[in-house]
């Protein structure tokens, strides 16, 4: 049997934490810009379409026709003064209405964290329609007033410039109407948890292989091998197992992960083991730990990209919260429950457990923890928490959906 060694624990002083940020120090939290941290933010599309709008105003600028024949005078019979008039106008609105859209926002995600679940929040930010009217709103003002810094009383009018606020004005106007609808159904619990569902189905559909038996893999595993630890602490978001293929090849070693997505790690805790193939010593990680830290994703919070059992505690979240006294809500709680059993149902026709990825010549090198056939944690430990509803409730047994009643209390 081979030694287990453990670096960046005490038995090793080569990897002793050094104080002053010298080598050997604790990391700092890297932030990364992949594609779902850019679509749960709301700044990321407005701000592409700012600058859009300012790149195209100042291409627009230029073009102003003197009134002779075949002008463009037809865009904007009128002169400067009521160009400027309709610019500033249209930027003192759209102010107010992205003043609005924003004061909105900040309600529906207050209200869906005290009332459903503090988890909810990353499905509002992801929404992309109020990306979209963000981005619309803001750009109207960056045309409008980037137009009004090139007028000039003794130029011709820009009619191109003012054209297009005359149009993204009447655009506003329409989006703000849909984004209030929008935000109006988005409020209602179905549609929070309707959105929840799909999500979490999507997610199972993208990570784990249909299987109608809903086998579990079985891979070999080394009696020994080399730990590799956490180069910092947080919770793991997704697993990008491409990178660690060449490295793995390259040096002919097997890697076992030990963690997925939704597992909370801490600096200097094993996340991986790996071994050479033939059975060989301990393992060299100099430059295996910087290619897993790429394919490692750690962040702060539990993410949709791959984490499937975020579906399921959002809807349990939701189903607690609506059994409480406060909120007394036994419908939405079977409603939870319902769409939570769905997502069993689903679950039990895949393949949840490990998964072995092959190199070219066919031989496995990297083996991803899959999860159990019965999910553990928290999200299905709440299950018996929302069967037991209070015995005084009159529509406790009514409310319970198929295959989940409950005896009284």
């Amino acid at each position: 049997m081979h030694k287990v060694s453990v670096p960046g624990s005490m038995r090793d002083p080569s990897t002793v934490r050094k104080p002053g940020g010298t080598a050997g120090s604790r990391p700092r939290p890297r932030f990364r810009f992949n594609r779902e941290s850019l679509r749960a933010s709301l700044w990321f599309w407005p701000v592409l379409a700012c600058l859009g709008a300012l790149l195209l105003t100042l291409l627009l600028l230029p073009v102003r026709p003197d009134g002779g024949p075949g002008s463009a005078d037809w865009l904007w019979p009128a002169g400067v003064d009521a160009a400027a008039t309709l610019l500033q106008a249209v930027a003192t609105s759209v102010m107010t209405a992205a003043t609005v859209t924003f004061s909105l926002t900040v309600v529906a995600l207050q209200l869906a964290s005290q009332q459903f679940s503090p988890r909810l929040l990353r499905e509002f930010a992801r929404d992309p329609l109020t990306q979209v009217v963000l981005a619309v709103l803001l750009a109207t003002f960056v045309v409008s007033i980037t137009g009004l810094r090139g007028m000039d009383p003794e130029r011709p009018v820009p009619v191109l410039v003012v054209a297009l606020v005359y149009v993204l004005g009447i655009g506003c106007a329409a989006v703000l109407l849909l984004f209030i609808g929008h935000i109006t159904r988005s409020l209602r619990v179905d549609t929070m948890m309707l959105t929840v569902h799909q999500t979490c189905l999507a997610v199972l559909d993208d990570t784990y292989p249909a299987s109608e038996q809903g086998e579990v893999q079985t891979f070999p595993e080394a009696a020994g091998g080399t730990l590799v630890p956490a180069v910092r602490s947080g919770i793991v978001q997704a697993v990008h197992w491409q990178p660690l293929m060449r490295i793995l090849e390259e040096q002919r070693l097997v890697l076992r992960m030990q963690v997925q997505p939704g597992d909370h790690v801490t600096v200097g805790t094993p996340v991986a083991t790996v071994w050479h193939d033939d059975g060989g010593g301990a393992v060299d990680l100099a430059g295996l730990r910087q290619c897993l830290v790429d394919a490692l994703e750690i962040g702060y919070e539990r993410t949709p990209e791959q984490d499937a059992a975020l579906g399921l505690h959002q809807l349990t979240d939701i189903a607690v919260k609506a059994t409480s006294w406060s909120i007394n809500d036994p419908i939405t709680a079977a409603h939870a429950m319902g769409y939570c059993a769905d997502l069993l149902v689903d679950i039990q026709r895949r393949r949840l457990g490990p998964e072995g990825h092959a190199d070219s010549t066919g031989t496995v090198r990297l083996v991803t923890v899959g999860r159990l056939p019965v999910l553990p944690g928290p999200g299905l430990r709440a299950g018996p928490q929302v069967c037991e509803l209070r015995a005084d409730c009159p529509d406790r047994d009514s409310a319970a959906p198929a295959g989940l009643r409950c005896e009284r209390r």
